[in-house]
């Protein structure tokens, strides 16, 4: 009895080290994916747009940015870098937009209300390649070593204008990558 405990207990540690040993080996075989978002610039400003929150970079997302525009063709731009520092190519699997919130200044609820729609209505959201002008998209690659200059723009572009300004938060987005 007592050797068939020592056998079943051998098994048992044979087929645990094994697993440990095969998990190591694939993780150390894996490659690794080190990708960031990096040199946040300071907000470039068209029209009679202002800053009231100031962006906030992290690895892989962008968030905080606050933001007031009020009439047609004012934006605020941003641009920085996509490092994929890892060994293996990386794909852009999903870029997720955060949908703004819009509140209007004015001491009139009903006009604030009004305005916050008019501006959110007609707000413009993109993120291109610098240098090409293209919209970044799910399924573009970034090379082993290569680094992207990306530019983030928030425009309005509706027709309308509001009586007063039109305060604008929760812009942001979050990028996920898988290697090739």
């Amino acid at each position: 009895m007592k050797r068939i405990f020592k056998l079943i207990l051998a098994i048992i540690l044979f087929i645990v080290l094994g697993a440990l040993v095969a998990y190591g080996y694939q993780n150390m075989l894996a490659p690794k994916l080190n990708v960031e978002l990096l040199n946040l610039s300071t907000s470039t400003l068209t029209g009679s747009a202002k800053v009231t929150s100031e962006a906030k970079l992290s690895s892989t997302s962008l968030s905080d940015l606050g933001i007031k525009l009020l009439i047609s063709g004012d934006a605020v731009s941003y641009t920085f870098d996509i490092k994929n520092t890892g060994s293996k190519d990386v794909s852009i699997t999903d870029v997720v937009k955060g949908t703004p919130t819009c509140a209007g200044i004015d001491s009139d609820s009903t006009k604030a209300s009004s305005d916050a729609n008019i501006v959110c209505g007609g707000i413009a959201y993109t993120l291109q390649y610098t240098d090409s002008k293209e919209d970044l998209k799910a399924g573009d690659t970034i090379k082993a070593g290569e680094s992207k200059n990306v530019t983030l723009t928030i425009s309005y572009t509706g027709d309308n204008l509001p009586d007063n300004g039109v305060n604008i938060s929760n812009i942001n987005f979050n990028m996920t990558f898988k290697t090739n």
